[in-house]
């Protein structure tokens, strides 16, 4: 029996990595409701909540002050769940988090399909990616932004490969920069700081430096600038206080950085880090 089941998976990786992931469905969502809302929830909840109720969705609000911690795109997406589903119950406000972190494996499973040519490691990574500590005793039970941004941003890193490959720069300009808004518009500034350096860092590896003055990358870029000016224009007639809005935004990007740690404390972070990680991937890890 046990032979006959690894020769499937040698024979079938994708049959048996689509198998496992509709398996593995029951087991994530079975009492994701039991826990009560902790850490970010309550906030993500609250701010999804009063949009609802003001029926103002360009201004986030919590206990009707104005909320600058996080732009609004992943507190309309959990609103539009609320509605649909007619349900603001705690597992109701874990689905924006957990959906996501299935389609976070399956885009693994087809980039890495893709660009190694090898279903077994593709399906491999993409099921070590939903059984890992970290997700399995932590993320996938808490309605935190984190995987649904984590996502986009992957599935952006892998289109910009994909689409250089296709040597289509448009597409790979367009869509990456669409990504880089949404995502600003869900976390703020680390999604421009991404999308910087893994271009000019691609665009250099591959000798296409050139490109970054290309009109594809220039109208794309332009086009990510008028989808976030849209959203802080429409904001603005709501509440005119932008540079408070903007000073938080940056706060909130820099708490973890050398700036607001220090470059000692930064340095053992980066050695350290790659330790913690393996912790927290175990066992996958091994």
């Amino acid at each position: 029996m046990m032979q006959k089941l690894e020769n499937f998976l040698i024979k079938h990786p994708g049959k048996a990595f689509f198998f496992l992931i509709i398996f593995s469905i029951p087991a994530f969502f079975i009492n994701l409701g039991l826990l009560a809302l902790f850490a970010d929830e309550p906030t993500r909840a609250n701010v999804a909540l009063e949009m609802i109720l003001s029926k103002n969705y360009a201004v986030p609000t919590i206990g009707a002050e104005y909320y600058y911690n996080k732009p609004p795109f992943y507190n309309w997406i959990l609103a539009g769940v609320y509605q649909l589903s007619g349900n603001y119950s705690e597992f109701t406000t874990r689905l924006p988090a957990i959906i996501p972190m299935f389609l976070f494996a399956i885009t693994i499973y087809f980039s890495v399909s893709f660009f190694l040519k090898d279903k077994r490691i593709a399906a491999i990574s993409g099921i070590l990616f939903l059984v890992n500590g970290r997700m399995l005793i932590y993320d996938s039970m808490l309605g935190h932004i984190d995987i649904f941004y984590s996502w986009l941003t992957f599935s952006s890193f892998m289109l910009i490969f994909y689409f250089l490959q296709k040597k289509n720069w448009f597409l790979l300009f367009f869509i990456s920069y669409l990504i880089t808004a949404i995502t600003f518009l869900s976390k703020g500034l680390p999604s421009i700081v991404f999308q910087g350096f893994t271009l000019m860092a691609v665009l250099a590896y591959t000798k296409n430096f050139k490109k970054l003055f290309s009109w594809q990358h220039i109208l794309s870029g332009l086009i990510c600038v008028l989808i976030i000016a849209a959203y802080f224009w429409n904001y603005y007639q709501y509440n005119p206080n932008l540079e408070g809005y903007f000073s938080t935004i940056w706060d909130q990007s820099s708490q973890r950085t050398v700036s607001e740690f220090g470059l000692t404390q930064s340095l053992i972070h980066i050695i350290s880090f790659p330790f913690e990680h393996a912790g927290h991937l175990f066992p996958a890890s091994l």
